[in-house]
C-alpha cells in the first residue's frame, strides 16, 4: 500500500511536526502531496488490475456445451453440473467430466499429472479432468465438477497459499536497501540530536532530521531495479523473446549458456495444400494450376476421409481446396450418411470413414501413414516400397506433416471400396 511506504510515512511525520509547532499550512501542503501520491497509486493499481482481469478473461478456456438441447459457447466459469461438454482437438477441458462417447480421443493431462505423452480415453465413464488438452479425436462428456470442485481447482486452491520466494536479485536489493536505510537513519538521528543539544530548539531539529532522512533514504533503488528489468524485457521482446516475469529477465541476464528447442513456436495454425500426387503414375499438381481429372477423384476422397466439421489444420486445408475447385460438382456428397468411423489405433496408423452412397453401396475413405495404407490395401512389397519412397520425397521437400511419431510421416492416401461394406479387418482395395 502506497501510504505505508517509508517516504510517505516521513512526509506524514513532517506534517504532524508542523501542526505541533503551529504551522498548519505547511503541514496541509505535505498532506496534500501524500494524498495525491496515494490516489495516483490507487488509480494505477486499479487500471493494472482491470487490464490483468481482462487479459485473464480473454485467455480463459472456452467450452462448447449442450444444455437443454441448445449448443452454447461459454466461458469456463459458466459451465454447470450436468452440461454435455463437447471435446474437440485443441480444446482445453473446462471442467471435470465423465466420457459419454469418444472417437480417437487422446488427452494431454500433463498439466495435472505431469505425464509427458497423451493418453487414450475411449471407454464411456472414464474421467476427463479439467485442464486436459485434447490432443486428438473428439467426443462428448458429462460435467461432474466445476471450478474449485475439480481436481485442478483443488490443487490450485492449495497452491494459492504458497508464496513465491524472492529472487536472488530481490534478496540482495532488499539487504542493501535495509543497510543503507539503517545507516541513513543513524546519521539523521545523530545530526538531529546534535542540532537539538547545541541550539536548544528541538522541533526545528526534528524537522531538519526528517528532511535529511527524506534525502538520504534509498527509496529509489527498488524503482531503478524494476525499471532496468522492464527495459531488459522490452529489449528481449524486440529480439523476439517473450519474458512473462522479471525473474526470467534476471536469470537470462546472468546466463552464460542457453539451450533451447523449438517447443513453443508461435504459428498461425493454418495449412494449405501444396501438392497432389497420384499413385502409381506420380502425376503432380501444384497451386495455381487447373484442377482436372484425376485430381477431382483424389480431392473427393480426401474430403470423405476428413471430418465434415474439421478443426484439424490439415483437414481445414482440404476443405478449402474442395470448396474452391469442386463447388457445385458431383464430387462433393453432403447427403451421404456416415455409417461408421474407424479411429486411429496404435497398431494401425490410419483413420477410416465408411459412407453409404446414393445407391446404398459402402464407400470407405482412409488416410494415414503410407506404410499403414500399404498394409491396409495389401500392396505387394515392391509397390509398398514405391509408395514409401514417394512419401519420403514429399517429406524431403517439407510437404508432409510428422504427427504421430518422429519416424511416421502422415500423408493423405484415400481409397474407395465399391459394391460392399468393408469389414473391420483390412479389405481388398483398388487404386
Amino acid at each position: 500500500m502506497a501510504l505505508l511506504e517509508p517516504t510517505n510515512l516521513l512526509l506524514l511525520a513532517c506534517a504532524l511536526v508542523y501542526a505541533l509547532i503551529g504551522e498548519p499550512e505547511d503541514g496541509a501542503v505535505l498532506l496534500v502531496f501524500v494524498l495525491a501520491i496515494v490516489v495516483l497509486d490507487g488509480l494505477q493499481r486499479h487500471r493494472s488490475d482491470r487490464a490483468l482481469a481482462e487479459l485473464a478473461r480473454l485467455s480463459a478456456p472456452r467450452a462448447r456445451v449442450l444444455r437443454d438441447g441448445v449448443e452454447l459457447d461459454l466461458g469456463a466459469d459458466d459451465v454447470r453440473l450436468g452440461d454435455r461438454l463437447r471435446l474437440e482437438e485443441g480444446d482445453r477441458v473446462a471442467a471435470d467430466a465423465r466420457l459419454l462417447e469418444g472417437v480417437g480421443l487422446w488427452l494431454d493431462e500433463s498439466l495435472l499429472t505431469g505425464e509427458s505423452l497423451p493418453v487414450p480415453r475411449q471407454d464411456p465413464g472414464e474421467l476427463i479432468p479439467a485442464g486436459s488438452l485434447v490432443a486428438a479425436g473428439r467426443g462428448w462428456a458429462s460435467v461432474t465438477a466445476v471450478a474449485e470442485g475439480t481436481q485442478l481447482g483443488r490443487l490450485g486452491h492449495s497452491l494459492g497459499t504458497v508464496e513465491a520466494p524472492p529472487t536472488r536479485l530481490q534478496r540482495r536489493t532488499r539487504r542493501l536497501t535495509a543497510r543503507l536505510t539503517l545507516l541513513a537513519l543513524a546519521v539523521c538521528a545523530g545530526l538531529m540530536v546534535l542540532q537539538g543539544v547545541i541550539g536548544g530548539d528541538w522541533p526545528p531539529a526534528l524537522l531538519a532530521g526528517l528532511a535529511l532522512a527524506l534525502a538520504l533514504l534509498p527509496n529509489e533503488i527498488p524503482v531503478v531495479m524494476a525499471l532496468f528489468l522492464a527495459l531488459g524485457a522490452l529489449r528481449l521482446a524486440r529480439l523476439g523473446v517473450l519474458a512473462r516475469w522479471p525473474a526470467a529477465v534476471e536469470s537470462l541476464g546472468s546466463a552464460t549458456v542457453l539451450a533451447v528447442d523449438k517447443t513453443g513456436t508461435l504459428t498461425d495454425n493454418r495449412m494449405a495444400v501444396q501438392r497432389l500426387l497420384t499413385w502409381p503414375d506420380l502425376d503432380s499438381w501444384n497451386p495455381g494450376e487447373d484442377l482436372n481429372e484425376p485430381w477431382h477423384a483424389l480431392v473427393e476422397m480426401a474430403v470423405l476421409a476428413s471430418r465434415g466439421d474439421p478443426v484439424d489444420a490439415m483437414e481445414l486445408a482440404i476443405q478449402r481446396l474442395a470448396a474452391e475447385h469442386l463447388r457445385n460438382s458431383e464430387h462433393l456428397h453432403p447427403d451421404w450418411p456416415l455409417e461408421r468411423e474407424y479411429p486411429l489405433q496404435a497398431n494401425l496408423l490410419v483413420v477410416s470413414r465408411l459412407w453409404r452412397d446414393a445407391r446404398g453401396q459402402g464407400r470407405l475413405a482412409a488416410k494415414g501413414a503410407p506404410e499403414a495404407i500399404a498394409d491396409l490395401c495389401h500392396l505387394r512389397p515392391e509397390a509398398a516400397r514405391g509408395l514409401q519412397q514417394a512419401a519420403d520425397r514429399l517429406a524431403a521437400e517439407g510437404l508432409c506433416l510428422s504427427r504421430w511419431a518422429s519416424s511416421v510421416w502422415r500423408i493423405h492416401c484415400v481409397r474407395m471400396f465399391p459394391k460392399r461394406s468393408p469389414p473391420p479387418s483390412a479389405p481388398e482395395c483398388g487404386w
